[in-house]
């Protein structure tokens, strides 16, 4: 399982959302399609949640009867979340309720014991790493090969490595060891 904060969110289900790096939608996008490949689970914790919901306004309904009906998404309500590990780290320029809800997502995270947090939020991402949540930035996040500009318009391209005769097939399944889902 793998975990959303709602930066990452409202870039899956709000299309004009405005993202933080270039090609950002195209790089959730492709992270769902290689989630989806691997039968991962997302966990959306619910102060991530309720973030959405304020900014979504009426389409907030749908978008809950949207999680609701999805097999792939969790949306977790945990009404005391326990601290993350204990530590007390955040940005001082941040306020206390921010802080807060960053403690609840990373102690949700934990608690269903979450391999990746998904985060375009830098204090969110510092505290996760405190307490040993991994996280990847919407930056990190890989394009599609096409969208690279990588091989674009080939089927499968052979590369030859080296002056040997040894042949590499680039495909989807080579693309899908990506450090960003590992």
């Amino acid at each position: 399982m793998v975990g959303i904060d709602a930066s990452i969110a409202l870039a899956i289900w709000f299309p004009n959302v405005a993202c933080s790096v270039p090609n950002g939608k195209e790089r959730v996008e492709y992270l769902l399609e290689l989630l989806e490949l691997r039968n991962e689970r997302i966990l959306l914790p619910t102060p991530a949640l309720s973030e959405i919901l304020v900014r979504a306004g009426e389409a907030g309904v749908e978008f809950v009867n949207q999680i609701g009906r999805s097999s792939r998404f969790e949306a977790l309500a945990i009404a005391a979340a326990k601290k993350a590990g204990g530590k007390a780290a955040g940005n001082a320029t941040e306020s206390w309720a921010k802080i807060k809800f960053d403690h609840q997502i990373v102690a949700i995270c934990k608690i269903k014991r979450v391999r990746i947090l998904y985060s375009d939020d830098p204090g969110l991402c510092n505290f996760a790493s405190h307490s040993d949540l991994r996280t990847v930035r919407l930056a990190d996040l890989p394009l599609r090969p096409e969208e690279r500009g990588l091989f674009a318009g080939l089927e499968n391209p052979t590369v030859h490595i080296g002056g040997n005769e040894e042949t590499k097939q680039l495909t989807a399944e080579s693309e899908s060891s990506d450090p960003a889902l590992d």
